[in-house]
């Protein structure tokens, strides 16, 4: 080689380095171009939801590194939960937590590498996008398919900065999965041998993959089940013998990829299932994955088994051998399928695939693709993906007449793959944007080499019309990303700013509960607030919650759908009671209880109130009357005697133009003082305080009805009227009226409240107070 050519090779190489670089640094780089919007006040705001209960398991996992926490007594409260995910992506995101903060835990440290490591690995994945390109085409179609998803907003939305969530490393190790199959030199049958060290990788690959994401095994079945497929229909169409050694090391090569994976997961599997029924749909569909490997390792056993001991030949005898064989190991994974403990676990995942229960229909990113529901259903597909989507199937197509080789037939598996979970539930995005950004840079590359009969035509205008195409193809999402860039200092909160708010008020404010960094033990009290807000709750303001948004811990789900759709103030005392539940979170959540109806109708109906549909939920009242009044002004009132207004938060402020009530208020159960009182049967009373709540918002609390047969009655007090130690405050005494004329102040202690102390009573006939324990009579 002379110095010229040599020159010229090292300046190439060194100028695919910095093009690769670069477009590293750009996918990063508008990953974390919105840094702000997971920073407030200094520290890490998680976007999204699932992302506060990965940020929580990540720091007890430093914590108590190298141990993570099988069991939260913070989630589903009183009984807690199992984890609900699988380790692999917290642990390694801990792990390098732990190392980064000197090898002790520096909650600054682990926020920040919790924040980094989704923009990293969505980066990443940029460059495994790159690698396939270029091995399954050419180095020009694989940049071009790395520079789509570096800006396509469906391959940022998962792996913005501070979304600490497995999503983007779900993203990366399945293209990994696909491009070490394809490396697997499947077309070069002259080409057998196979590095241990390759077998290793993949072994590696899976099992990382597997840990990280449950979901994986869909992908795993999927690229076994497509390579097996090809390699027999190779096997029966080959004109040619196919050297046995070649099928037997591929063979064996999957065997021992799958007994691998299934002895290594076999433990978790029984743990997480057989320990704890209310686990995740993916944990119920355990007992579904034993199954699966063990169909599978039984196929490539038989299939081995024959082809080792049977001469191997194009003998049409043989072939019919396979089949047979084939065939009776379909029938025995239907059988083992079929049978109720694995079907029943199966049929959950179905549904929630296909978002057949009810909750599974109220997640935003579990709604179809081009969801009728949504405001504007092209709006969200065309800043996802651009115009693309809409020739993605055509690129399908035409890649199939093109490419014959098995590579290829398995990335158009892949992609058609991609696209029909996408179309069913969105939140396959950040995998449909792997496959369509290598489509979409082979069409670019086909309209940049562009040659027609007869007519030549420069290379300049072919790379102009590329341009072109990437350009208006591109522009939906381009134009999302110029709004992007321009607003990047202007912060979007995932969580409502006043509901932010009011999570800290409750941190602050409210006595704190044990075991938050060590959650292997109950706490003291919990939260209930719609599910919704779960996380939010356990993570901001560090207590326990009854429900999250992880709706599968269906004691909770149901618990919490209950309470805020039940008009009986005793089944709401009992749920108070039997749960510990010490504060209540309430909103403006009218447009969600017919949810919350369907929700208890498909999994609990024996759950349903009996009270009739037309009565208005209790938690309804309580927010729109702040407990005053509970119950028709002409009929018999109910109250919520023993509830009492601790804090209101402010109106959000982001939200202006909505002209719905938005604020939130926080509700406290306590014992409550009670006030016995005697008169004349069927004598009317009523008793009232004015209370100030901290937004300087003044309303009347008060009860009033009707003295029994026996002439008394027992009232129960929620307000302090003295020592006042929450946000809302009363302005003055409680003030008792009898028959409207009779009238008498009573002040009211803290410890009183809290301990459910009895005052002494009052006694309208005589005007005197008395006790209960035979004390003397004093005068009113």
């Amino acid at each position: 080689m002379t110095f010229s050519r040599y020159h010229n090779s090292h300046y190439q190489v060194m100028l695919h380095i910095l093009l690769l670089v670069a477009l590293f640094c750009l996918s990063f780089g508008i990953r974390i171009l919105r840094y702000n919007d997971a920073l407030f006040n200094g520290s890490l705001l998680p976007l999204g939801v699932d992302s506060y209960y990965h940020l929580r398991r990540i720091h007890l996992a430093v914590q108590h590194w190298p141990h993570l926490i099988e069991f939260d007594s913070y989630l589903d409260y009183p009984e807690g939960a199992p984890v609900v995910h699988p380790p692999g992506y917290d642990f390694l995101v801990a792990t390098i937590g732990y190392c980064a903060g000197g090898f002790h835990y520096d909650r600054t440290v682990v926020d920040l590498v919790a924040a980094l490591v989704s923009p990293v690995s969505s980066a990443a994945t940029t460059m495994i996008v790159f690698l396939i390109g270029f091995a399954l085409f050419n180095r020009s179609v694989g940049y071009w398919a790395a520079l789509l998803h570096a800006i396509l907003y469906a391959g940022i939305w998962t792996g913005k900065f501070g979304a600490p969530d497995h999503h983007p490393l779900e993203s990366l190790f399945v293209p990994i999965l696909y491009f070490l199959f394809m490396k697997s030199d499947l077309d070069n049958y002259q080409k057998f041998h196979m590095p241990r060290s390759k077998i290793l990788l993949m072994i590696l690959c899976l099992w990382t993959a597997q840990l990280i994401w449950r979901g994986a095994i869909m992908y795993l079945s999927f690229f076994f089940g497509i390579t097996v497929i090809l390699l027999l229909h190779a096997y029966y169409r080959e004109s040619a013998p196919i050297p046995r050694q070649i099928i037997l090391q591929r063979l064996k090569l999957m065997a021992g990829l799958l007994v691998s994976l299934a002895i290594f997961l076999l433990p978790v599997v029984f743990h997480t299932y057989y320990g704890q029924r209310y686990a995740f749909v993916y944990y119920a569909l355990s007992l579904f994955q034993p199954a699966l490997y063990l169909a599978m390792g039984l196929s490539v056993f038989l299939i081995v088994m024959v082809l080792t001991h049977v001469p191997f030949s194009q003998d049409k005898a043989v072939k019919r051998i396979v089949g047979a064989i084939l065939l009776i190991c379909t029938l025995i994974a239907i059988l083992m399928i079929s049978h109720s403990s694995i079907l029943s676990p199966l049929s959950d995942g179905f549904f929630y695939l296909f978002k057949a229960d009810p909750w599974m229909q109220q997640i935003d990113e579990t709604q179809p693709l081009f969801s009728l529901k949504a405001e504007d259903p092209m709006h969200r597909v065309l800043v996802f993906f651009g115009y693309w989507i809409f020739l993605y199937p055509v690129l399908i197509i035409v890649l199939a007449l093109q490419k014959k080789t098995i590579a290829c037939k398995i990335f158009i598996a892949w992609s058609l793959f991609n696209l029909i979970l996408t179309l069913i539930q969105i939140r396959y995005s950040h995998q449909l944007v792997l496959t369509l950004s290598i489509l979409s840079g082979f069409f670019i590359w086909q309209v940049a080499n562009i040659q027609l009969p007869r007519l030549s035509i420069h290379k300049y205008i072919r790379v102009s019309l590329a341009l072109l195409f990437f350009f208006i193809l591109s522009k939906p999402s381009l134009d999302n990303m110029s709004g992007y860039i321009k607003t990047r200092f202007q912060p979007e909160r995932v969580i409502p700013l006043n509901l932010l708010d009011t999570l800290v008020w409750i941190r602050d404010h409210t006595p704190e509960t044990s075991f938050f960094s060590d959650p292997s033990q109950s706490p003291e009290y919990g939260v209930m607030s719609i599910w919704d807000y779960g996380n939010w709750v356990n993570s901001i303001a560090q207590r326990p919650v009854i429900a999250s948004n992880f709706g599968f811990l269906h004691k909770g789900l149901l618990t919490s759908c209950l309470f805020f759709t039940s008009s009986s103030w005793s089944e709401i005392q009992t749920i108070l009671d039997d749960h510990h539940i010490r504060y209540i979170i309430l909103g403006n959540f009218r447009d969600r209880l017919d949810s919350y109806r369907e929700i208890l109708a498909s999994k609990a109906s024996h759950l349903l109130s009996s009270i009739p549909d037309h009565e208005e939920p209790l938690t309804e009242k309580l927010y729109w009357s702040d407990g005053r009044l509970l119950g028709p002004v002409w009929g018999p009132c109910q109250y919520a005697d023993q509830l009492r207004l601790v804090y209101e938060s402010p109106p959000d402020p982001t939200r202006e133009k909505n002209n719905k009530r938005n604020n939130f208020l926080v509700f406290e159960y306590v014992k409550g003082a009670r006030l016995p009182i005697r008169g004349e049967p069927g004598t009317s009373y009523k008793i009232s305080v004015t209370i100030l709540t901290n937004q300087n918002r003044l309303f009347v609390y008060q009860q009033y009805g009707r003295l029994d047969m026996n002439g008394s009655k027992i009232l129960f007090l929620p307000y302090s009227t003295s020592d006042n130690d929450t946000a809302v405050t009363s302005t003055g005494p409680y003030r008792l009226e009898i028959d409207a004329d009779k009238q008498i102040s009573i002040e009211v202690e803290s410890s009183s409240i809290y301990e459910g102390s009895t005052l002494p009573g009052i006694d309208f006939m005589t005007g005197t107070l008395y006790r209960d324990k035979g004390e003397d009579n004093q005068s009113l």
